[in-house]
């Protein structure tokens, strides 16, 4: 299909407004903890400048040796990510041997050094694809529900953090005319797309929500209106929002974890599919990632407040089982993902 040029971004903020009882959000007891958005991120302008340079000059083939010492820095001076990391690759050996496949006995600093590079690799390609710099491939699996989608059918559609889903955002108008919603967590994601204006890149079609820990009803009322006229809307998994108690414990990896329901609820909320993709690199060796689609729940029910519950931890369940299989699919497959924090930290408190 031949893909449409990607016109500029229109970017919008709303301001959390307070929630009814049903979207209310409260804070949780062990609020006081590090939570992942008060986690500072490192991306400069000119370290995105010099990950494109290098692709332009020499690929990978120059671009991972000059990745390694500043990872290496990386990994041995920050040892949060290095007990978060290692907490992470030991639950995922148990599923997928990842340490027989690296030729180690447990996670130590070249198997964070991998889990690193996998990061700072999905980092260039997402700066590759909105800058429109040799972009790498790319391989869609499962889609056929978005395709028997009427004009004006809505879904919502749960990501997670691995891979590079830009590739998919960069070339959506050569798959689907309907209009793509981004809910973004925290400042994060602005401070990452004011990055990529500063660094040349042109941001993905599609129109952006920043929300706080609850999601207001003004927001779902507009959001409402979006899915009407056949949007879809996009939003992060794998990640609950900073002081938020919406969340269901979900088994991943062996071991409980707290899993969002906040996209869920807006499928229910507005009465549209729930659907998720993971994005993975099957080998490092090639530049070719593979977007994966499932459907979670096609026709959300009518569901009262006492049976809402039950079906919101269902699908986070859904979600975290089918992201395990994602994750776990090959024996190198865990080094994809890039949530970088104790995601069981919270159970055992």
């Amino acid at each position: 299909m031949t893909q449409n040029p990607t016109p500029p971004q229109t970017e919008k903020t709303t301001e959390k407004a307070p929630g009814k009882e049903d979207l209310k959000s409260e804070q949780p007891a062990n609020a006081s903890r590090a939570e992942w958005p008060g986690i500072a991120e490192c991306t400069s302008t000119l370290g995105i400048r010099i990950l494109l340079l290098l692709t332009r000059i020499g690929g990978d083939w120059i671009l991972r040796p000059a990745l390694l010492p500043v990872l290496a820095v990386y990994w041995l001076t920050n040892p949060r990510l290095r007990a978060a990391v290692s907490a992470y690759q030991i639950r995922a050996d148990r599923k997928s041997g990842l340490f027989a496949a690296l030729g180690v006995k447990g996670p130590g600093f070249w198997t964070g050094l991998m889990q690193l590079e996998r990061f700072a690799l999905a980092i260039r390609e997402k700066f590759s694809a909105l800058a429109g710099v040799n972009p790498a491939g790319l391989v869609v699996e499962n889609d056929g529900m978005f395709r028997a989608d009427p004009p004006a059918q809505g879904a919502v559609i749960l990501t997670s953090h691995t891979g590079c889903q830009e590739l998919l955002m960069t070339t959506a108008g050569g798959f689907t005319e309907h209009e793509i919603v981004i809910l973004q967590h925290t400042a994060h994601a602005r401070k990452f797309n004011e990055l990529l204006g500063r660094a040349g890149a042109k941001p993905a079609k599609a129109l952006f929500f920043e929300i706080g820990e609850a999601l207001s009803p003004a927001l779902v009322m507009e959001l409402s209106e979006h899915a009407s006229r056949g949007a879809y809307i996009i939003l992060a998994g794998d990640r609950v929002p900073m002081g938020s108690d919406a969340a269901a414990p979900c088994p991943f990896l062996g071991d409980p974890a707290r899993f969002p329901t906040g996209g869920a609820l807006i499928a229910l909320l507005l009465g549209i599919p729930l659907r998720m993709m993971v994005c993975t690199r099957p080998t490092v060796s090639k530049r070719e990632f593979h977007v994966r689609f499932d459907s979670l729940c096609e026709a959300p029910p009518r569901a009262r407040r006492g049976a809402r519950e039950k079906w919101l931890a269902e699908m986070a369940a859904l979600y975290a089982a089918n992201l395990e299989r994602a994750l776990t699919r090959t024996p190198l497959s865990p080094l994809d993902w890039a949530n970088f924090f104790d995601f069981w930290e919270e159970q055992k408190k």
